[in-house]
């Protein structure tokens, strides 16, 4: 499987954040290609984003609250999946998403 637990949400989080940015800005200010006019703006909304991000999967991949312990063997069950998208935990998502989007917005002035 390509994603266990809610690890597709870090993915939405970063796009939401980012293209909310650029609306909001092209409401503002009447550019419709705002982020690439104006690059270092675009490099602080995706660094913003991407902390938003990592902090976000820290959050979703804590340590469980409850861990109970079977008896016979003293195995630990633990009742929570790890939040991941394709095999990578979703607070690594944010540095990754950001370089990312960080070298499209370069690579396509």
């Amino acid at each position: 499987m390509l994603f266990t637990g809610w690890g597709p949400i870090v993915l939405v989080v970063f796009i939401v954040i980012t293209f909310g940015a650029q609306r909001l800005f092209w409401s503002w200010t009447g550019e419709g290609r705002y982020f690439s006019q104006h690059p270092f703006i675009g490099l602080l909304i995706f660094a913003f984003a991407a902390v938003v991000v990592w902090f976000l999967g820290k959050y979703m991949n804590r340590k469980p609250l409850e861990v109970m312990e079977l008896d016979q063997h003293g195995r630990k069950l633990v009742a929570k999946a790890p939040h991941t998208m394709w095999f990578i935990p979703a607070e690594y998502w944010g540095p990754i998403l950001s370089v990312v989007f960080t070298l499209s917005l370069l690579l396509n002035r």
